[in-house]
């Protein structure tokens, strides 16, 4: 088939609107977080376990253990690992002084989370309930989060406005395209009027191989599917690249046809003698190996053979 068709390419299209300064500080403000690196929080801990379906008296006990644990941890020269490995019924951090590393959001259940949060760096915790039991909990290291100045990225801000707004551009000339070809789905011609693309041409193609637009895959299969080739409808948009789009129709189909003998004489012959060769050398494989089989060494067979 040949096929005329236009393109859509993102990358191609001029964007001349500049953004404001409170553009981009709007930008800045909603996504801070981008620019710069979030806090970090280190734990230990001690824990007291109180088992799920614990009376409140067993449950109110462990909590009066584990204050006073708290009250010593806070004591002038308190040692919290040696408090840990004595108290601490967390047995994978018991051995390390109760340390838990690094403490992420949404890892540990929510009250502990807020409990690490809100500490201040070497502070100890009023015990903090979760569904393993009673915690008391030290904040060992903490690495405040940076965020670089609004003047340092407005530049990478601006290039990002234009990226942006190039491809809401392109967003609304896709949606120009689709409805100029549900308005005339039959020319090709006045969907590319409507739209102010040029209409291209491509080389002849077949549903193998192609070359230019034809060499993308979507766009064969689209163009040798029955509303295409048949019926000659302009198709649907196909992507062929990041916000890149093609739209085609088809103007030329030559159907399949046998070549006569003439042309391809020289091909059938090879393809004999092809045949003529593998039929022989199955016929003497099989021949080598029934002697083989009868007790003739392959040592023999090879030297016979050459």
């Amino acid at each position: 088939v040949t096929v005329s068709y236009v393109e859509l390419d993102a990358s191609g299209i001029a964007v001349d609107a500049q953004p404001t300064e409170d553009q981009l500080r709007q930008r800045y403000e909603a996504e801070r977080a981008r620019f710069g690196t979030e806090e970090e929080r280190s734990a230990a801990h001690i824990l007291i376990n109180v088992a799920a379906d614990a009376d409140e008296a067993t449950v109110e006990a462990a909590r009066v253990k584990a204050e006073g644990i708290a009250q010593q941890a806070r004591a002038e020269g308190a040692d919290f690992a040696a408090l840990a490995a004595a108290n601490s019924e967390d047995l994978g951090s018991r051995d390390l002084g109760g340390d838990l590393g690094a403490i992420g959001r949404d890892v540990f259940p929510k009250p502990f989370e807020d409990a690490v949060f809100a500490l201040a760096e070497g502070g100890i915790s009023d015990p903090v309930r979760t569904d393993q039991g009673w915690h008391v909990i030290k904040l060992t290291g903490l690495v405040p989060g940076t965020v670089q100045p609004f003047e340092a990225v407005r530049d990478q801000l601006a290039s990002e406005f234009g990226e942006s707004e190039r491809e809401r551009l392109f967003n609304e000339k896709q949606g120009a395209l689709v409805d100029a070809i549900l308005r005339d789905p039959n020319s090709l011609q006045a969907v590319a009027a409507d739209v102010g693309v040029e209409v291209r041409t491509s080389t002849a193609f077949t549903r193998g191989a192609g070359e230019g637009v034809a060499a993308v895959e979507a766009v064969r299969e689209a163009a040798f599917s029955r509303p295409q080739k048949d019926d000659r409808q302009v198709s649907d948009p196909i992507e062929v690249g990041q916000n890149r789009v093609v739209v085609l129709q088809v103007t030329e189909h030559a159907p399949s046809a046998l070549r006569p003998l003439a042309e391809v004489r020289e091909q059938v012959l090879a393809d004999l003698r092809a045949d003529r060769l593998a039929d022989a050398g199955r016929k003497q494989a099989d021949a080598l190996l029934e002697r083989a089989r009868t007790g003739e060494t392959l040592e023999a067979l090879a030297t016979e053979l050459g």
